[in-house]
């Protein structure tokens, strides 16, 4: 991950897109929780993958990653906090090229914080 002061630029051609685009945040997914909601999820990762003016931004906790000591039960996880960092690796891998930035979320350090994965 790269330092929080080094700026992350993206230059989008004018020419590319004329009439301007679209970003999408996408924030609180919570991949891993019992109330996730995959159809939703599924549904943000197609309009960003069928549009070419579309891009997005990560804004944080897009995994559960209950650990002991959160507040989220680790017995009602779906998938531990390894598979849903594979998970969301294998899912956004269509759209990659289309991510404008990232910042993790107290989900997501929770986790490099207390098991270093």
């Amino acid at each position: 991950m790269l330092n929080d002061f080094i700026p992350v630029i993206h230059k989008l051609s004018v020419e590319e897109h004329p009439n301007g685009i679209t970003i999408v945040p996408i924030a609180d997914a919570h991949y891993g929780s019992p109330e996730f909601n995959e159809v939703r999820w599924h549904k943000a990762i197609k309009r960003i993958y069928d549009d070419p003016h579309c891009y997005f931004v990560i804004v944080g906790d897009l995994l559960n990653n209950a650990t002991r000591s959160s507040i989220s039960n680790i017995f009602l996880e779906t998938a531990s906090p390894r598979q849903q960092k594979e998970w969301l690796i294998e899912e956004l891998q269509c759209v990659a090229d289309k991510c404008l930035g990232c910042v993790e979320g107290n989900h997501e350090r929770r986790t490099s914080r207390e098991t270093d994965l």
